[in-house]
C-alpha cells in the first residue's frame, strides 16, 4: 500500500492518474463505427466461424455492417473481447450490435461504449509503462507520459474512436525495449510478427531490426525467420481461401504505399514510398549494429508511409509512442511535432466522413448524422480538397523533417 501511495505521489503516478481519470470520463460518450463492427464481426467466433473471411462473402445478410478486412489475429483478438462483454454486458448487447452503424440511441449505450474501449486503454497504459523502462530521466519520464497520454492523436483514435491500433502498436514499442538486451532481440523480432498478424504495418519494422541489432548475414536472415514465423502460421492457414485474399491479404496499407509514384513512361513508375523505405533500410545497413538507432528507424518508417499516402486517422498512432520518447529528449523537435499534429489533424477533420466528426457526438444526440460534412462548411470559401491538401503536405514536410533529423542526428538544443 505505502509503494502505491509513493507512485501516486510522484510526478509520473499523478501522470498515470490524470491520464486514468480522463479516460474513464470520456469513453462513455463518443462512438464511431469501426469498433462497433470489428464486435460484431468477431462475435460470429462464439458461434465456431473460424474463417470470418469466407462466412460474411457466402452470408450477405450477415456482413451489413461490412467485411472483415484484418489479419486473423484481429479476428481472434476480438472474438476473446467478446465473451467477458458479453457476460458483463447482456443480450442487448449482441442485439446491438446487428443494428446499423446509426443505431446509437439505445439503451445501455454509453455502458457499451465504455467496455468496448476498456481493454484498449490497458494496452495503451503497457505502452506508457515501457516508456517509463526506456527513459532513464526523470523529467525526461514525465515528459515523455505527457506526451503520450494527451496528445491529440491517441485521444482522438483511441478514448474517442476505440481503434485497435493501439495493440499492434503496443507489440512495435515492446520490440524496441526487448532489443535493448541482445539475448531478447529474437522475442522483439517475434513481437513484430504477432503485430503483423493484426495489422501488418509491424513487418516493415522487422528488416531494420534485424540490419541494425546484428552484424552477420546469416545471423540476420535467422532473426527474420523468427520474427516472420509467428505472423506465417497465424496468416498461412488462410491463404488458401480467395476471400482472405481479396478482402485482408492485400491489405489498404500495402496497396497505398503503391499510390504515389513518378511516371517515366511506357506505363512505368517509380514508387516513391518504397523508394524512400528501400533507400532507409540501405542507409541503416550502414549503421554500427545495436540497438541504439532502432527508435529513430521506427519512427521514421511510419511517418513515411503516412506522409506519401492518403492515411487513416489512427495511423499516426503507429508513431506516437517514439515521438514521446524522442521529443523526451529533444525539446527542439516541439515546432516540428505541433506542426506535424495540426497538420494531421486538418487533414482527418476534412475527410469526407461525419462519423469521423459529429458522428463523434451520436450517442448525445442522432440527429447529427443530418449534419453536413465539414469539408462542405468550408466549401464555400476554398476548395475542400485544396484545403485538405495544403494541410496533408504541411503534414510530410514535418515528417520528412523528423524523420531526418533523427536519423542524421541533427538535432540541437536551444539555450
Amino acid at each position: 500500500m505505502d509503494r502505491f501511495k509513493r507512485f501516486f505521489s510522484s510526478g509520473i503516478g499523478q501522470i498515470f492518474l490524470a491520464a486514468f481519470l480522463l479516460r474513464i470520463f470520456l469513453a462513455p460518450f463518443f462512438f464511431h463505427t469501426d469498433n462497433k463492427t470489428n464486435y460484431y464481426n468477431a462475435h460470429f467466433l462464439s458461434q465456431g466461424v473460424v474463417n470470418i473471411y469466407e462466412f460474411l462473402a457466402k452470408n450477405p445478410s450477415q456482413s451489413h455492417l461490412g467485411e472483415f478486412s484484418y489479419p486473423p489475429l484481429t479476428y481472434i483478438f476480438y472474438g476473446i473481447l467478446y465473451f467477458p462483454l458479453k457476460l458483463i454486458l447482456g443480450p442487448g448487447f449482441t442485439q446491438w450490435l446487428g443494428m446499423g452503424n446509426d443505431a446509437v440511441a439505445v439503451t445501455g449505450i454509453f455502458r457499451y461504449l465504455f467496455f468496448m474501449k476498456l481493454p484498449l486503454f490497458f494496452f495503451e497504459f503497457l505502452v506508457a509503462l515501457l516508456i517509463t523502462k526506456l527513459v532513464k530521466d526523470e523529467k525526461e519520464t514525465e515528459r515523455a507520459l505527457l506526451f503520450w497520454f494527451f496528445n491529440p492523436v491517441n485521444i482522438y483514435t483511441i478514448v474517442l474512436m476505440g481503434q485497435f491500433d493501439i495493440v499492434p502498436t503496443f507489440l512495435t514499442v515492446l520490440a524496441l525495449y526487448l532489443a535493448t538486451e541482445k539475448k531478447k532481440i529474437a522475442l522483439g523480432a517475434i513481437a513484430l510478427g504477432l503485430g503483423g498478424a493484426l495489422k501488418s504495418y509491424p513487418l516493415l519494422f522487422l528488416p531494420f531490426l534485424t540490419v541494425l541489432t546484428l552484424k552477420n548475414w546469416w545471423s540476420r536472415m535467422k532473426l527474420f525467420c523468427v520474427g516472420f514465423l509467428p505472423y506465417a502460421l497465424l496468416v498461412g492457414p488462410f491463404l488458401g481461401s480467395i476471400y482472405f485474399r481479396q478482402s485482408s491479404f492485400v491489405s489498404g496499407l500495402s496497396q497505398r504505399m503503391f499510390f504515389l509514384g513518378l511516371d517515366i513512361g511506357f506505363e512505368e513508375q517509380i514508387l516513391l514510398v518504397v523508394l524512400a523505405l528501400v533507400f532507409l533500410f540501405l542507409l541503416a545497413d550502414r549503421r554500427e549494429s545495436g540497438s541504439g538507432n532502432l527508435t529513430a528507424y521506427f519512427l521514421a518508417i511510419p511517418l513515411i508511409i503516412l506522409a506519401g499516402s492518403h492515411f487513416h486517422p489512427q495511423w499516426l498512432l503507429w508513431v506516437t509512442p517514439f515521438l514521446a520518447l524522442v521529443f523526451a529528449r529533444k525539446k527542439s523537435l516541439f515546432l516540428p511535432i505541433v506542426i506535424l499534429l495540426l497538420g494531421w489533424l486538418g487533414t482527418v477533420l476534412l475527410f469526407n466522413d461525419k462519423f469521423l466528426t459529429w458522428g463523434l457526438f451520436s450517442p448525445f444526440d442522432s440527429g447529427v448524422f443530418f449534419f453536413p460534412p465539414l469539408r462542405d462548411l468550408v466549401a464555400n470559401f476554398i476548395p475542400p480538397s485544396l484545403l485538405q491538401s495544403l494541410f496533408h503536405t504541411i503534414f510530410s514536410g514535418a515528417a520528412f523533417w523528423i524523420s531526418f533529423s533523427m536519423i542524421t542526428g541533427k538535432t540541437h538544443e536551444k539555450s
